[in-house]
């Protein structure tokens, strides 16, 4: 990661991919639902935090990464909540552009102070992914946006993207044995 813990979004996709440098960067597969709902967050005016939350290894860092794409040049990717200081937050809110700022790995108290420096903005988006599998009590919490698990049929896209002509019944055994977990069919 950049100096500072801060970096691209360029660079943080950069980085996942070197995670997945033994198997190859995985196929992105149906998350149009949660794409639209990070896309309705960036263009919502008033808006100015998400907390992405899901089990682990559902694919959240992933998620984000892909939806911010059309913001490329707007985004500011911090690698964990330590690098999320008030100093940062006041900085982009003054730029001249609208800024996304992108903090991953976040626990719940980290949650609690970024969403505190995000809603004190003007300007600032601030999308804050958490680590663990903490969903919210109610369905349908403003500002939370839930990843589940892949349906079968996304699951199997995933598997046949990775390994394809694997035989179906291996394909079948690989889902139900993962629960449809992206982070742990690959």
């Amino acid at each position: 990661i950049s100096e500072g813990g801060l970096c691209t979004l360029d660079f943080a996709e950069e980085e996942l991919k070197a995670a997945y440098s033994k198997i190859g960067w995985p196929p992105f597969i149906n998350r149009n639902h949660e794409l639209a709902a990070v896309a309705a967050f960036v263009k919502d005016g008033t808006a100015r935090f998400l907390k992405v939350v899901g089990p682990k290894y559902i694919g959240k860092t992933r998620l984000v990464i892909e939806a911010v794409k059309p913001y490329r040049t707007s985004v500011l990717w911090a690698a964990a909540p330590e690098y999320a200081m008030l100093e940062v937050f006041r900085e982009l809110d003054l730029s001249d552009t609208e800024s996304i700022f992108v903090v991953d790995r976040c626990d719940e108290t980290s949650i609690q102070e970024i969403s505190e420096h995000a809603q004190a903005r003007r300007r600032l988006k601030t999308i804050a992914i958490s680590v663990g599998s903490e969903l919210p009590e109610e369905p349908g919490t403003t500002g939370t946006l839930v990843v589940r698990h892949f349906g079968y049929q996304d699951a199997l896209k995933l598997i046949e993207g990775i390994v394809p002509r694997m035989p179906f019944l291996q394909q079948s055994w690989l889902q139900d044995a993962t629960g449809g977990t992206p982070g742990l069919i690959l």
